[in-house]
């Protein structure tokens, strides 16, 4: 008797991520902390960018803690879909930056205050 075996076939199982569309600036925040694919970030950052007048100063300081811990990427496409200097950020430290968003503001106020010094000096005598 010739039996013939047939290998059973594996079926690997596929799951695709498909972004995740979050409806609240709570679920975006989520979704930054967890950041797994680069259209969940981009939704998720699209999702705070569109409520950015409605978030509290809470909110605002938790979206600036989690942006600050992401990867590059995601922060400069933050940085493209929110005014990072439009406050309430201050504690956002940019892509390629060491300082926060706070201390950038203080030092630039600091620096025209300076540059403008000798002009008011010399106006004086």
């Amino acid at each position: 008797m010739n039996v013939s075996t047939v290998a059973p076939t594996t079926t690997i199982p596929t799951t695709t991520s498909l972004p995740i569309e979050p409806a609240t600036p709570e679920q975006a925040i989520e979704v930054l902390s967890e950041i797994s694919t680069p259209e969940e970030a981009q939704a998720a950052i699209e999702a705070i960018a569109t409520n950015i007048d409605t978030l509290t100063g809470e909110q605002l300081d938790e979206i600036a803690q989690v942006v600050s811990q992401a990867p590059t990427e995601v922060k400069r496409e933050f940085e493209e879909q929110v005014n990072i200097f439009g406050g309430g950020l201050d504690s956002y430290v940019p892509a390629d930056s060491n300082v926060t968003v706070g201390q950038r503001r203080a030092l630039v106020a600091i620096g025209a205050v300076l540059a403008a010094a000798p002009v008011l000096a010399s106006r004086r005598k």
